[in-house]
């Protein structure tokens, strides 16, 4: 089954009388009917998705039959390209956890039929109509099964020692298996010229680098060679998982979990320019890009990087919508107002043992400022660590003042009592619109800032493994 990134890949294809697929969009207009059969389905319903850009819409559902029949008429006035039917979950999903088991199919103006298995919706694929589904799954099948044979091939050559025969024998083979998908590839491509399944087939046709390369090298040589050829200038790219898809593997290249945070982010500017330079050839796949970089950063709290973002890409630019730029402008001057050595906002509390405590009289060597609540999930795993922390470390070298998000007193004084929190703990219980959060910008929880003893900011840890550096 082929694994994505993140979206759906949407595909425009046509048939014409000589048997290559071409990108014509001749057809009759009207509605079209789409019928499948998934043998052994669990569940009701399915669900048809369509797709723009990095953003999914729900836009029909409809019941199965015990036979597992289902019809879905979509419209005329909707896109081509490849639509995701949502099958629902199967037993080892519902008790494991897991996402849905879904297929795809390709959309061009004319009815489909096809049929397959629940538990194997890609392998088992049959297609009774579409001559354009027939080959995107041909292509699906093909393409994981060489990158399965690669994978192992470039395992054994990086593991196995280079003075035995076996070593060479795998090295060959590494390049024969490449040359021969290439070939494939370069062939459907011909074949299916101005399709959307030809921009596939060559946005996703990798480079070849030399297996006997240290990782190191390897992904160097793919930093420079990673995009190729592939256009980013055609508007229907924006219905494809595959500009998505693309960010996020060129991005890989750049990560490096021994990284410290600032050289990660360092890191990803440099692939940053590079994939805004690449997506400037079309103004709307630029904005998409755009927004969709700002999203991801933004999610995984990379300040840098979003200055980054927004000085170079966002300012001056009349591509963003006005309302998302007002709102990255307000959130790039409270990064710059709360970076590194800037002076904290002050604050006075009253703590959960009705106790008043200003910010500027806690005499520690450092105050850690800790936004939380106790309804959430990623704080649950985090306060403990940091708690582990406190414990461990002086009143002299560390407070804490831990600033719950709450809104429900209960909820957040049994949590203190439960995990026997001592720190400073204080609620205002309105949630995001505390005080003191929005004074600090609070987006997320849980979010940190380390303060000296003067009370500038020394730090912003993500987690407590960035925290403990300063305690060992």
């Amino acid at each position: 089954m082929r694994v994505y990134f993140i979206f759906l890949v949407l595909l425009i294809l046509g048939c014409n009388n000589n048997g290559k697929i071409s990108a014509g969009n001749n057809f009759t207009p009207k509605d079209f009917v789409v019928k499948g059969k998934i043998k052994k389905i669990l569940g009701e319903k399915v669900y048809l998705y369509n797709f723009y850009g990095s953003k999914t819409n729900c836009i029909d559902s409809t019941k199965v039959d015990k036979a597992g029949n289902f019809t879905f008429n979509i419209k005329k006035e909707l896109p081509r390209g490849l639509y995701r039917i949502i099958l629902g979950k199967s037993l080892k999903s519902q008790f494991m956890g897991g996402g849905d088991q879904y297929t795809d199919f390709i959309f061009k103006y004319e009815d489909i039929n096809f049929e397959t298995h629940f538990d194997f919706p890609y392998d088992s694929m049959n297609v009774i109509s579409s001559d354009e589904n027939r080959m995107y799954y041909e292509y699906l099948l093909k393409s994981d099964e060489n990158k399965a044979k690669l994978d192992v091939l470039l395992n054994c050559i990086q593991t196995y020692p280079r003075t035995d025969d076996f070593f060479r024998v795998a090295a060959k083979q590494y390049k024969k298996v490449y040359d021969n998908y290439a070939e494939y590839v370069d062939d459907l491509i011909k074949k299916t010229d101005g399709s959307l399944l030809s921009k596939i087939a060559a946005f996703e046709k990798l480079p070849f680098v030399d297996p006997l390369l240290d990782k190191q090298n390897r992904n160097d040589i793919f930093k420079k060679e990673f995009f190729g050829k592939n256009d980013f200038s055609d508007s229907i790219m924006l219905h494809t998982d595959l500009i998505p898809s693309k960010v996020i593997h060129y991005l890989s290249f750049y990560r490096n979990e021994n990284y410290p945070p600032e050289v990660q982010e360092a890191e990803f500017i440099k692939a940053i320019d590079v994939v805004m330079k690449k997506a400037g050839a079309n103004e709307s796949i630029y904005n998409s890009v755009l927004n969709y970089l700002i999203e991801g950063f933004e999610q995984f709290g990379m300040e840098m990087t979003l200055l980054h973002l927004y000085d170079n890409y966002v300012l001056g630019s009349s591509c963003m919508d006005d309302g998302k730029a007002k709102s990255l402008k307000e959130k790039t001057e409270a990064i710059k107002r709360l970076g590194k050595g800037q002076p904290a906002p002050e604050f006075t509390i009253t703590d959960n043992s009705n106790k008043t405590i200003n910010l500027k009289d806690v005499s520690a060597d450092y105050t850690l400022v800790l936004f939380w609540s106790s309804w959430c999930s990623h704080c649950a795993k985090v306060v403990p660590d940091i708690k582990a922390i406190y414990d461990g470390t002086d009143r002299k070298k560390l407070e804490v003042i831990a600033i719950s998000l709450d809104t429900n007193k209960n909820s957040w004084t049994d949590y203190i009592d439960k995990h026997k929190l001592s720190w400073i703990n204080y609620s205002s219980l309105k949630g995001w619109n505390c005080p003191i959060g929005r004074s600090y910008y609070i987006y997320a929880t849980p979010t940190m800032f380390l303060l000296d003893k003067e009370k500038k900011i020394v730090a912003k840890p993500l987690n407590a493994r960035d925290l403990r550096t300063y305690f060992q």
